[in-house]
């Protein structure tokens, strides 16, 4: 049979060709690995190629078919078989702060938080236009409450039925006040006889109430002095009222509490006070009332009822900036530590400078410096941001690394029994006490600025002895003082 080398030349090339096709990876640390290669004779010279998607899961397979042309004329056909493998495992991340997670190669870092997460936000309104602050959660919503309708300032109460008598008969009768012809004004459901002469005044002082400013989220110390003009004692103690509005004429007033007064002398004043924490910042208006509880009623019958309440006066609510308190200065010696104690009031957060605080607004850590160093302190709250007055840790002193000699001797180092020698040591860069032993003898010595130094006169000595001093570190030396016989004539 003739075979055409032409044809054989080119089946061999496109076999080779297919085996040395490698497919391609799609993701970094997946491969491709070879399984088997078969060959065949074939009907119909048809290729294939499924290795085309890359390699992209563990245990995948693709296969490349080459064919060329067979001795016989018909196709030659050779198939190669892979593997994927390698891959890396597939992790789920832990949720952040929403519970949100994502998937990918381990590990897998949680996804980021919501860039408007914690964002201050405000309520809806109630009835009365009022709002509260909160922050954005997790489903976009805000965390405020709509503030409760009964906040809302109360409906007027219903004027007195006022019955005319005496001279002063005419009246009219308005939010709770009657007036009668002879400027009497009285409060409550009674009749509109002129008061009794002489009873008491009561009325704010002017330009008293305030403060003008306060902090957000602490009780703010609202109060006014409390004046009775008239030369009537109240004959009691009385209540007086606060209220707070969103404007100067008093729009959205609601009351918000009420302190007890005692009696009030002729023309005698007093100041009445009363701490509330107001439910967002910026500007506000108070006005007390003398003589009112949170009823809207007196229990003081006087000469005129209509001017019990002060002005509407302005305070403007802001976070006043942390106050905060930071250890004290320290020295120690090298290689000891001393510590940070810090505390605050308004803050949120606090950082170090030179030391780790963790965030947390209180706490202490123990700092070991090689060297002098000072230390820092800021907190941050609503109101601002306070950098303390820096703490300054001071070392001092010599450092010893005990590596340095030690040394001891005997003066004389050979005695005549019975006699005694004299000791001498020496020791430097020496952090500890040495010791000295030996017949006799033992005594310890206490470094001054690292070194060591001492002597003493050893008792009577009968025989050979061995003297020893002995420093930290492991060093240690020694003296040997010898004994000779004492002759005696005869």
């Amino acid at each position: 049979m003739t075979i055409s080398m032409n044809r054989i030349s080119q089946g061999l090339l496109i076999v080779l060709l297919a085996f040395f096709i490698i497919p391609t990876n799609v993701q970094a640390d997946c491969s491709w690995q070879f399984l088997s290669t078969t060959q065949e004779d074939a009907g119909s010279c048809n290729g294939k190629n499924t290795c085309g998607s890359g390699c992209t899961a563990n245990g995948q397979k693709c296969m490349i078919v080459s064919n060329g042309a067979g001795p016989g004329g018909g196709c030659y056909r050779r198939v190669t078989e892979y593997m994927c493998g390698g891959c890396s495992a597939q992790c789920t991340s832990a949720p952040n702060a929403c519970g949100q997670t994502q998937t990918g190669a381990c590990p897998v870092a949680p996804p980021a938080n919501p860039g408007w997460l914690g964002a201050s936000c405000s309520s809806a309104p109630n009835a009365c236009g009022m709002t509260n602050g909160g922050s954005m959660q997790c489903g976009g919503t805000c965390s405020a409450s709509t503030p409760s309708n009964s906040l809302c300032a109360s409906s007027p109460p219903t004027p007195p039925s006022c019955t005319p008598s005496g001279a002063c008969a005419a009246s009219t009768c308005s939010t709770g006040v009657c007036s009668d012809s002879c400027g009497n004004s009285y409060r409550g459901t009674r009749d509109c006889s002129p008061p009794p002469s002489g009873t008491p005044n009561l009325t704010v002082e002017p330009d008293t109430t305030g403060p003008s400013t306060g902090d957000l989220g602490v009780d703010v110390i609202l109060s006014a002095v409390i004046q009775n003009l008239s030369t009537m004692s109240t004959g009691s103690s009385f209540t007086n009222l606060f209220q707070r509005a969103d404007n100067a004429l008093g729009g959205g007033a609601v009351n918000i509490g009420s302190r007890t007064m005692n009696t009030l002398g002729a023309n005698g004043s007093g100041t009445t006070s009363y701490g509330y924490t107001f439910p967002s910042g910026g500007t506000w208006y108070i006005r007390i009332c003398a003589d009112l509880n949170t009823g809207n009623v007196g229990s003081i019958s006087e000469s005129d009822e209509g001017d019990n309440c002060g002005a509407w006066t302005a305070i403007t609510v802001g976070g006043g900036a942390p106050d905060v308190t930071f250890g004290t200065n320290a020295t120690i010696a090298p290689g000891g530590s001393a510590p940070l104690t810090w505390s605050s009031t308004g803050a949120t957060s606090c950082t170090g400078s030179g030391f780790v605080t963790g965030g947390v607004v209180a706490g202490t850590v123990s700092v070991s410096p090689g060297a002098t160093t000072s230390y820092g302190l800021s907190c941050t709250g609503p109101g601002g941001t306070t950098n303390a007055s820096p703490v300054t840790i001071t070392v001092s002193g010599s450092v010893c690394s005990d590596t340095g000699t030690v040394d001891i001797a005997a003066r004389p180092t050979r005695i005549v029994a019975g006699d005694t020698t004299t000791l001498t040591w020496t020791a430097s860069d020496t952090s500890g006490v040495c010791s000295i032993t030996g017949p006799g003898v033992s005594e310890v010595a206490t470094p001054n600025s690292c070194s060591v130094s001492g002597s003493i006169t050893t008792p009577p000595i009968g025989s050979q002895a061995t003297y020893i001093i002995s420093c930290p570190g492991g060093r240690t030396d020694s003296v040997i003082v010898n004994v000779v016989p004492k002759f005696e004539e005869f």
